[in-house]
């Protein structure tokens, strides 16, 4: 049981730490103040 835990705990820490990862980097998109062109460089558009 031991060892069933373990792996489940290491496989749960990776995930937090790609979610936290993944925060992070959408966290560093936000900004405020001014306006900036740079806040449309992830939008696609078809043409």
């Amino acid at each position: 049981m031991s060892a069933e835990l373990d792996s489940q705990l290491k496989k749960t820490k990776e995930e937090f730490e790609r979610a936290v990862d993944h925060l992070q980097k959408e966290l560093s998109r936000v900004r405020t103040g001014k306006a900036s062109t740079n806040i449309l460089e992830s939008v696609m558009v078809n043409y």
